[in-house]
Order: structure tokens, then sequence, then C-alpha cells
């Protein structure tokens, strides 16, 4: 028995010798595999959050545009409430018009469909609520559209009143909306990635 031992005991120091390289080889290779796959969703990470940026700056620039137009049919609607002769139609003519922002979110969307693991909670959720803010002012942007074709030619006070309504709750959601945007800018800038 004895000899056994002392044949097992060489055969086990030289296959712990064998072993050792192979095991430091593989976590070498699984540490350079971890690094790479960092770095590279690091780099897509910025080159999102850059996309993203450059789409909610355009957006705000949009937005901004747009909601001064508002305050103007806003305004012109005011002064003529008590003018019975003045109907929306023609308000809305005399602010010239009524167009929507163009809000974009191609960027994000593609991005988070199958890489929202890699940004932090706050950026997600911000832009998720920019998102919703989108969808809502799409639904105000057709009860506006619907009130405006069914009194175009009516010049009734009480039409005017709960036409002013809809445009401040427009503009409302607008400045909204330009909030959230700002709010992107501050939580992108303290969390990029969620895995630091």
């Amino acid at each position: 028995m004895r000899k056994s031992k002392n044949g097992f005991l060489p055969w086990l120091g030289k296959l712990l010798q064998e072993m050792v390289p192979v095991i430091l080889g593989i976590l070498i290779a699984l540490f350079i595999n971890d690094y790479r796959e960092r770095s590279t969703n690091e780099r897509f990470v910025e080159q999102t959050m850059q996309s993203i940026s450059r789409e909610i700056s355009e957006n705000r620039v949009e937005i901004e545009a747009k909601l001064e137009e508002h305050y103007v049919l806003r305004d012109t609607l005011q002064a003529s409430l008590e003018d019975d002769d003045l109907t929306v139609g023609q308000i809305i003519s005399n602010a010239n018009g009524f167009r929507i922002p163009s809000v974009k979110n191609t960027a994000w969307q593609s991005f988070f469909n199958q890489n929202m693991h890699l940004v932090d909670y706050e950026v997600v959720a911000t832009l998720t609520e920019i998102e919703e803010k989108k969808k809502f002012l799409q639904l105000q942007t057709e009860k506006f559209i619907d009130f405006a074709y069914a009194n175009l030619d009516s010049g009734d006070y009480a039409d005017k009143v709960l036409f002013n309504l809809i445009i401040n709750d427009f503009i409302s959601n607008e400045e909204s909306l330009l909030e959230y945007h700002d709010r992107f800018y501050e939580v992108s800038k303290r969390t990029p990635m969620e895995n630091d």
C-alpha cells in the first residue's frame, strides 16, 4: 500500500502542475473577454447617448418654437372670447394656424429594446416619461383637431372657453415635455452606465 501512496502523490503533483496553467489561462481569457465586452458596451452607450442627446436637443428646439406659436394662439383666443363675430376658425387663422411639434425618439427606442440594462434607471425613466408625454401630446392633438373642425364656424363664448382649455392643456403638456428634456440632460450627466 505504501507504494501506491508514493505513486499517487507524484501523480497528483504532476496533475496540479499541468492544471494550474490551464486554469490561469482560462481565467485570463475570461478577464480579457469581460474587458473587451465592457469596453464595447461603454463605446456603444456613449455613441447612443450622444445620438439621444442630439435628438433631445432637436426636440427641444422644435417644442420651444411651437410653444411660442401656441402662446400666440392662446393670447389671440383670450383677447377674442367676448367677440361673438370672431369664429374659432378665424382665431386660428389670425394666429397663423396650429402646428404641433415633431418629437423624435428613434435613437433611444432602438437602443433600449436590447440594451436597457446598460443604462442607469433614472435615464431610462426620464426617456420613458418623454415617450409618455409624446403619446399624450398626440392624443391632445387629435382632440384639438376634432374640436377645431367641429367648431370652425362657432363664435360662441362657451366654445371659445372650451377651446381655450384645450389649448392650455396642450401648452401645459409641452412645458412638461421641456422639463423632462432638461431632466434628461441632468440625469444623463451624472449616471452614464448602470454597471459602473
